[in-house]
């Protein structure tokens, strides 16, 4: 009878602390939020920056029947012009329309973010890194408020880290579960990165390498707590 009220006390404190732990995150997430939000809100109006002008510029010669690189010149990748195509096309060159589009988009890199931190380093840590990322992606210095092709990439590229780490998670685990949908998943998302900008590319290398070393070594992995 004794060692079941201790059982039972045992339980009912790690069910206490989980459940507190969950509440900090979720408290955390809500930060985040908030914080993605409004400071977006604020900047949702800023005047389009030069390279910004260019894309808009470009995406409206587009819709006009021109083609990229015959009838209008533009060293970028043309990804940044398609996905300038939708705000374009639905309201002309509207600076709110513009913005609140990449500002969407670097939403879904924040899901890909929170997804590949919580795989690395637990839930608590990923939702963490949602703060630091909601401030750093509107850093007003880094212009990171502009709908630039850094902004475009990241969301792919980070998807693609997090789909590499899902298979070398699978394999490590000989779960007999197919990783090659996840690979070719990486490859794919790598690809589009590679469309927005250049240098995302060397990303590739850097996954390369990862799984190259994590491959080597079959013993699991024990995930960084915060």
């Amino acid at each position: 009878i004794r060692n079941e009220k201790t059982a039972t006390t045992v339980a009912s404190a790690s069910a206490a602390e989980s459940a507190t732990g969950m509440s900090q995150v979720w408290a955390i997430l809500l930060l985040a939020a908030c914080l993605f939000v409004c400071f977006r809100w604020l900047a949702v109006n800023v005047p389009l920056e030069r390279d910004e002008g260019e894309y808009a510029y470009i995406a409206q010669r587009m819709l006009h029947g021109e083609v990229p690189y015959r009838d209008i010149f533009d060293q970028k990748p043309p990804g940044v012009f398609l996905a300038y195509l939708l705000p374009v096309w639905l309201c002309g060159t509207s600076v709110a329309a513009i913005h609140i589009m990449a500002f969407v988009w670097t939403a879904g890199t924040a899901v890909m973010l929170f997804l590949l931190a919580r795989d690395l380093a637990g839930v608590r840590a990923a939702a963490l890194a949602q703060v630091f990322f909601a401030l750093l992606t509107i850093t007003p210095e880094w212009q990171a408020i502009a709908a630039n092709t850094e902004i475009f990439m990241l969301l792919p590229m980070t998807a693609a880290t997090w789909c590499v780490g899902r298979a070398l998670a699978l394999e490590r685990a000989d779960s007999g579960k197919r990783t090659w949908s996840w690979w070719l998943t990486a490859g794919v998302l790598s690809l589009i990165a590679g469309l927005f900008k250049q240098v995302a590319m060397t990303n590739v290398g850097f996954l390369a390498i990862w799984a190259f070393f994590a491959t080597r070594h079959r013993k699991p992995e024990q995930p960084l707590r915060a």
